[in-house]
């Protein structure tokens, strides 16, 4: 025999007649396969064809015309293959086929040539059939130890299985000697059976036990599976095996990571405080009214604007999450800091999973008032990829900062608004006071540059400076204070730039995400269990030829995601 193919039969019923004639174009496609590769070795004159169906037969030696549009179709692509071929009759007693149409499996030896055997597998035939792969297994992986252990010959030194004190029992299957035989184990844990450790075989074993142990970790999985089967280098072949469980991969997923992109532009160049703008919501806080003994909460939110290039922070405490209210807290900032050329923010998209908080802040951002506002004011308005909080990371951070001096500060005490507001202006100036670059230990080093310096001209903290005797020349003091300008962007080009030069993490090269990958798409407000599986439908390199976003396509649609929420899913590859 060359080869065969079998297929199963459909779910629906269909007549027998149809499925020989299925399974004849079956053997007709498989003989247009066989015929072309046999003719390159050898020489074919005569071609002959068997079928066990007188119907089909007939089928095939008349006209496709005469048949009905499924049969016609299929009866003519069978003549036509076929067209060098004889098609003939033979018993179903004597059709070899016939072995491949009821299964040759362990339990079915009986039923193809004899009466069938019905009923629930027995643990007898369920152990036969076993004894019967593994023997399969282990001549074709052991050929030659089974050799020298029939002929009672030592295996030779530089064999890994002489450790092993390997046998063969009288079923002829290779099992572990070890030095357990006095022991009270059962003799199948004395002496287990011997598996290759790179085998198809193999890894349905330790998956079979992986499963039935509730998905357990590699050393309870091998523990289970020793007191059975052998797996020469186990602890390793299970642990590769289990890094590649589904299942146990989403409770442990690493999301993609490539190295530190380059910085934008907006953050490398110098120019006047709040030019490129960063903007962010914090909150709620509740707050109480101005009435005494009033049992009513209020809630407020807190709206931060920083400057891309200094650091350099502007709060402002906002009523509620309407765009009436923000805008007024949008024009306070650029009556006080000046008007921004662009404005970043986050894109909290109604993916699955975002806080209701998130969809509130982009709604507002998006509303109709707050846009006319943008354009009349030719501000250009940046949304950052969804779900990319760490590309906003300079806005989360000042977020962040602005959160824990609160909260060290108010407590468990309710402020009213102006009390709010108040503290809210004092940790602004902390912020604006806060270095830049490092602190020196020598006293002849000049003040560490803070976002103040870029604001006022030194920290928002720092003692006022001595007011001369007499008043100074206008033109001189203006001179001086476009000096100290210069020399503060002098120094931010020096000493804060060159900070930023390093890669403080994420700084070793990674593969990129390619076309077609499984991804596991990460959402951090969802259990591990319900994150969506998908397939990466498109990259998009920067640069540097980094991937580090990617359009998936999930059941629920297509999506752009940062690598940084996109799982890579193990493969057996």
């Amino acid at each position: 025999m060359i080869t065969s193919k079998t297929r199963v039969a459909p779910v629906k019923s269909i007549t027998l007649p149809i499925l020989e004639l299925l399974a004849a174009l079956l053997l007709s496609e498989l003989f247009v396969v066989v015929l072309e590769s046999l003719r390159k070795v050898i020489q074919i004159d005569k071609s002959f064809l068997f079928s066990d169906s007188q119907i089909v037969l007939d089928w095939l030696k008349s006209s496709p015309s005469r048949w009905k549009i499924f049969v016609a179709n299929r009866t003519s692509r069978i003549q036509k293959m076929t067209s060098e071929a004889s098609w003939h009759h033979v018993k179903s007693q004597e059709n070899p086929a016939d072995c491949a149409s009821r299964a040759l499996c362990k339990r079915y030896i009986k039923n193809c040539r004899s009466s069938r055997v019905t009923g629930v597998l027995t643990s007898k035939e369920v152990d036969d059939a076993t004894k019967i792969v593994i023997q399969t297994v282990q001549e074709s992986q052991f050929h030659s130890e089974i050799q020298l252990l029939n002929k009672k010959h030592p295996l030779p030194n530089s064999s890994k299985l002489l450790p092993l004190g390997i046998f063969l029992d009288t079923d002829g299957i290779i099992k572990v000697g070890g030095r357990l035989k006095n022991s009270s184990l059962s003799p199948i844990q004395k002496h287990p059976i011997l598996l290759p450790k790179s085998h198809h075989l193999t890894n349905l074993v330790i998956q079979h036990f992986h499963h039935i142990n509730l998905h357990s970790g590699p050393q309870l999985t091998l523990c289970c599976i020793r007191q059975k089967f052998w797996i020469p280098s186990g602890r390793g072949v299970v642990g590769r095996l289990l890094s590649k469980c589904q299942t146990c991969f989403r409770f442990k997923a690493k999301s993609g990571e490539k190295l530190m992109g380059n910085l934008p532009a907006n953050r490398l160049s110098a120019g006047r405080a709040f030019l490129n703008v960063g903007i962010d919501f914090g909150g709620p806080f509740i707050t109480k009214p101005n009435v005494s003994r009033s049992k009513v909460k209020l809630k407020s939110y807190l709206a931060l604007f920083i400057c891309m290039a200094t650091k350099a922070v502007h709060l402002e405490v906002v009523s509620d999450l309407s765009a009436d209210a923000f805008l007024a807290a949008f024009r306070r900032f650029i009556s006080r800091r000046g008007k921004p050329t662009n404005m970043f923010s986050d894109n909290a998209t109604n993916f699955k999973g975002a806080s209701l908080y998130s969809k509130e802040q982009l709604k507002l951002i998006k509303s109709v008032e707050v846009q006319n506002f943008v354009t009349q004011e030719s501000i250009t308005w940046h949304f950052i990829l969804p779900t990319a909080a760490h590309i906003g990371g300079l806005w989360e951070a000042g977020i962040k900062s602005t959160k824990q001096l609160l909260i060290k500060t108010m407590k468990s005490a309710v402020l009213n608004f102006e009390e709010l507001v108040t503290l809210v202006t004092q940790i602004e100036a902390c912020l604006n006071s806060m270095p830049l670059t490092p602190l020196s230990n020598d006293p002849q080093d000049l003040q560490p540059l803070t976002p103040g310096h870029f604001l006022i001209g030194a920290p928002m903290a720092s003692f006022p400076d001595v007011v001369p005797s007499q008043p100074a020349c206008l033109k001189k003091r203006w001179n001086l204070i476009q000096h100290l300008r210069s020399q503060f962007w002098r120094r931010w080009h020096l000493e804060y730039l060159n900070q930023l030069q390093q890669r403080t993490k994420r700084n070793k090269p990674k593969r990129n995400l390619k076309v077609n990958d499984m991804v596991l798409v990460k959402e951090d407000n969802l259990p591990p269990l319900q994150w969506s599986l998908g397939r990466v439908a498109q990259v998009f390199p920067g640069d540097d030829g980094a991937v580090r976003v990617v359009d998936v396509k999930t059941q629920r649609g297509q999506f752009r995601r940062p690598i940084t929420k996109c799982c890579l899913l193990p493969t057996e590859d």
